[in-house]
């Protein structure tokens, strides 16, 4: 098989992180989106119902308040860093490694391999193509993003590759 471009990159804890608090796709953004609202809104709740509990007098419940502000602020902080540390260390054991290495080739069609798992795309089952300042992102649907990190070309002159990705993938999204 004759391969156009050849990406490699290592998925970093990081880079892992990054990619979930900025999620790509319609229904990842709205998830996040409402998980963000839910956690201000019981921020906000707390802070009035305490602030009433301790204008009313009733300081025992000013700590139910306390205790479910401090767990509201602790899942958007470090609650939502360890689970997405759980998610990475789960995905490298799931594979093998103490590495995450994807590669991602084009040639008659796109394939992308994380580690020893391989799956396999046609370029018409991409409808649309775009980028950011770090990434080209082809989008299978609304929900499905690949991101193709900018600067990680084994093979393939990376200046042509929008070019490249436009002639097979026509935005019809």
């Amino acid at each position: 098989m004759n391969f156009h471009y050849i990406s490699q990159s290592e998925i970093t804890l990081e880079k892992y992180l990054a990619w979930s608090s900025k999620p790509i796709g319609k229904k990842a953004v709205k998830k996040q989106k409402q998980q963000n609202l839910i956690s201000i809104m019981g921020i906000m709740i707390s802070v009035i119902g305490g602030g009433f509990c301790l204008h009313m007098g009733y300081t025992d419940f000013v700590l139910i308040y306390l205790a479910f502000l401090v767990a509201f602020v602790y899942k958007i902080t470090i609650g939502k860093r360890k689970a997405g540390e759980k998610t990475f260390r789960s995905t490298l054991a799931t594979m093998g490694s103490d590495k995450w290495i994807r590669t991602i080739t084009f040639g008659s069609n796109v394939q992308v391999s994380d580690n020893n798992s391989t799956a396999t795309f046609k370029y018409s089952d991409f409808k649309k193509v775009g980028e950011n300042e770090n990434y080209y992102l082809l989008y299978r649907d609304e929900n499905f993003v690949l991101r193709v990190e900018k600067g990680s070309f084994t093979t393939g002159d990376e200046s042509q590759f929008r070019d490249y990705l436009s002639s097979r993938i026509k935005n019809r999204m």
